[in-house]
């Protein structure tokens, strides 16, 4: 618990505005910056920069920090810090304009700066949030303040360990009772809830949430699956589920490890699908009910966990019923069912490429199950079994390559 004394907060805040103009005094935008009159501002305006300590107003300051287009960006941030930081702090023409002035700070490299600068800007930031947390009446809600660091800063830990201590202080617990309200639904995966720089900060922001008691574990759960179904993946190269998808399993108490497992298989379910449509076109298929199919064939694994780990097929007709109560088409639900029964008299060539690609994932020949989709490829192609089985042969040996990082990638998730 804390019980911050605003008006230490205050001259807190007054004394890093005073030494950011004090270490900025004198800045000016290089000799050589120009920039469009047509979208920027005249050569008169540009002039200004040039020359220091000169106030910009709110309007030219505004188009001044917006711009991404100067050769020396960091040069000109320094120019415009002292107004720019007076402007945060009282209201100024700021607006809407949060996440993108957060953003203009990192664009600016601070960070890197002389010591003398960076702990200006470091200071000033720390200060400000500071004040937002125990003052009430502020000219803007604490959350949109606390955009505009996590923006600037491009992480997640001092602020909320800031507001953490600030908790017993009016302020601060209604300041963040209207930021969960503010963010309710909009948390999904690893982003974060509002529009900016693409951080990945989105579970330390969930995990915080649920350690203050602000966030249900199963909707941190939910969110935890949401990361792990849309995350950036670099090696092995997996492109997310589908959303339907994701969504259907944040509803559930879904192993990491399955996740991981259904997008390994989806991937390589769109290359086979990619590979059909460019080597046999005649072959006609539903390319969206079979990568839906490859990213939900083991869903009924959310009931029957142990599958996860060990045999048993107890999981395909539960996944089948599971998809169907989310009002899943059966034409779509079928293929938990149907992907390990490829043999079957009424599969059609969407199951069979299900199939195929749960077991190319590991590098897994099946001669059988392959010799049954070279004869709906020849089929349709009109060129002879043996010709089609050497073109397969070839894309899975290729599909193959990857099956390693794939394995890799699913066993780093947890069962549980």
């Amino acid at each position: 618990m804390s019980t911050l004394d605003p008006e230490a907060a205050r001259l807190r805040l007054d004394a890093a505005l005073a030494a950011v103009a004090d270490v900025f005094r004198g800045g000016i935008a290089a000799a050589d910056e120009h920039n469009c009159e047509c979208h920027w501002g005249s050569a008169e305006e540009l002039a200004l920069l040039k020359t220091p300590d000169v106030p910009l107003g709110p309007d030219l300051l505004r188009r001044t920090w917006f711009d991404r287009s100067w050769r020396d960006y960091p040069a000109v941030l320094r120019r415009i810090l002292p107004e720019l930081t007076r402007a945060l702090v009282d209201g100024g023409t700021m607006g809407f304009w949060w996440v993108e002035v957060g953003e203009s700070f990192a664009r600016g490299g601070w960070r890197g700066w002389p010591a003398a600068q960076a702990a200006a800007v470091e200071e000033f930031l720390r200060a400000w949030w500071g004040l937002t947390l125990v003052r009430p009446g502020g000219h803007a809600p604490a959350y949109e303040v606390f955009v505009c660091c996590v923006e600037a800063s491009e992480e997640m830990g001092p602020w909320v360990a800031a507001w953490e201590a600030a908790l017993g202080n009016p302020q601060a617990d209604a300041s963040l009772a209207q930021a969960v309200e503010e963010w309710d639904g909009e948390l999904w995966g690893d982003r974060l809830p509002w529009i900016g720089s693409d951080l990945g900060l989105g579970p330390e922001l969930a995990a915080w949430l649920v350690r203050v008691g602000r966030l249900s574990m199963e909707r941190a759960g939910a969110l935890r699956i949401l990361a792990i179904a849309d995350e950036e993946c670099g090696e092995p190269s997996l492109r997310p589920l589908p959303p339907r998808v994701a969504q259907v399993l944040s509803g559930f108490d879904t192993p990491p490890r399955l996740v991981a497992h259904l997008r390994a298989v989806h991937e390589v379910a769109a290359q086979l699908v990619a590979w059909v449509e460019r080597e046999c076109p005649e072959l006609v298929f539903d390319r969206e009910a079979v990568l839906f199919g490859a990213a939900t064939h083991d869903i009924g694994k959310v009931w029957h966990p142990e599958e996860l780990s060990g045999p048993g097929s107890l999981h395909e007709e539960s996944g089948r019923r599971l998809l169907l109560g989310q009002q899943v088409p059966q034409a779509l639900a079928r293929f938990a069912a149907t992907h390990g029964a490829w043999g079957s008299a009424d599969v059609v060539v969407e199951d069979l490429l299900v199939s195929l690609a749960d077991k190319a994932w590991k590098a897994k020949r099946v001669p059988e199950l392959e010799d049954l989709v070279v004869a709906e490829l020849a089929r349709a192609s009109g060129r002879e079994v043996w010709e089609e089985f050497l073109r397969l042969d070839e894309e899975l040996t290729r599909i193959g390559e990857d099956a390693g990082a794939r394995l890799a990638y699913q066993a780093s998730y947890p069962v549980r």
